[in-house]
């Protein structure tokens, strides 16, 4: 390990957030041996700086040979041996030359670059592929859309090595704005129970609901306009009515003008007309008396008649 690294992080404010402060504070309460077996330093929910540092190690003492510190400013927040997790391989610190503030400035300029807006960060540092040098992997996180930008830093150099996932806000799908009805389109009314007055079949007024008081007032109304409707309409069917009677009996017709008045349940409802009554025979004309010729006598006795004169 380099002495400028090892100065650097030993020289750190016990109150700073940074992974580099995490891992100083570490070294001076477990000893610097402790970093020379890190292999990972991951941060979530950073703003820019996550509360929480996470550090693991190779420990030959632990179970499963894995060793996590929760690191918290200057102080060991906790410290748990994970079992069941893989050894990863030891970083080289002495290519170790950017901090995590570091790595955030370099995503932070990619992300303005492509007008990409994101919530908080989380941060990775692990060992280069075939021992090279540690490698940032920040991930810039939306909680809104749910979108990721990942980006890999070189953590020698400070180089941008990858850019995946950083979209334009322009670019994310608005969701649809639902559809107004206006004054010209028609509008479903809802179906009749049993707090609902159903509507006529003849009625183009829209039903009242009677789910408020101004529609219970709307529906007090209805009924009153109903009522005189209705008995309108009665009237004017029985003048029909007496003027088919009238008109049946007199021509022998079976008229009935009164089905217009009736709605299609009321005109299933209703009896089939009496058939027309079967014509009577006339009485054929008596016959008048013939009138019989005059019958006379003569002296004799003899009949004989003269015609009228």
């Amino acid at each position: 390990m380099k002495t400028a690294f090892l100065l650097y992080i030993l020289a750190a404010p016990a109150f700073a957030a940074t992974a580099y402060d995490s891992l100083g504070a570490l070294g001076k309460q477990r000893g610097d041996g402790t970093l020379d077996r890190v292999t990972e330093v991951r941060g979530t929910g950073g703003a820019p700086q996550p509360r929480s540092w996470f550090i693991v190690t190779q420990d030959k003492e632990a179970r499963g040979g894995v060793r996590e510190f929760e690191m918290q400013g200057s102080k060991i927040a906790g410290e748990r041996t994970p079992a069941g997790r893989a050894l990863g391989t030891t970083m080289n610190m002495s290519k170790l030359n950017l901090d995590s503030d570091g790595a955030h400035t370099v995503a932070e300029k990619e992300a303005k670059k492509s007008g990409f807006a994101y919530d908080h960060a989380d941060y990775a540092l692990r060992a280069g592929t075939h021992g090279g040098s540690p490698v940032w992997e920040v991930r810039l996180v939306d909680e809104r859309s749910g979108d990721v930008g990942t980006l890999t830093i070189a953590a020698d150099s400070g180089n941008l090595l990858t850019a995946d996932g950083l979209k334009k806000s322009g670019d994310r799908t608005a969701p649809p704005t639902p559809a107004v009805a206006n004054n010209t389109e028609r509008v479903e009314r809802p179906v009749a129970s049993d707090n609902i007055k159903p509507k006529a079949w003849n009625d183009p007024r829209p039903q009242s609901t009677g789910r408020s008081p101004s529609e219970g007032f709307q529906r007090a109304g209805d009924k009153v306009s109903n009522f005189f409707e209705r008995a309108g309409t009665h009237m004017n069917m029985r003048f029909h009515q007496l003027g088919d009677k009238i008109h049946n009996k007199v021509t022998g017709d079976n008229r009935d003008s009164t089905s217009r008045f009736r709605t299609p349940e009321e005109e299933e409802d209703a009896p089939e007309p009496a058939p027309a009554p079967a014509p009577q025979p006339q009485p054929k004309p008596k016959s008048q008396p013939q009138p019989q010729p005059r019958t006379y006598h003569d002296a004799n006795g003899t009949e004989y008649y003269r015609p009228r004169d």
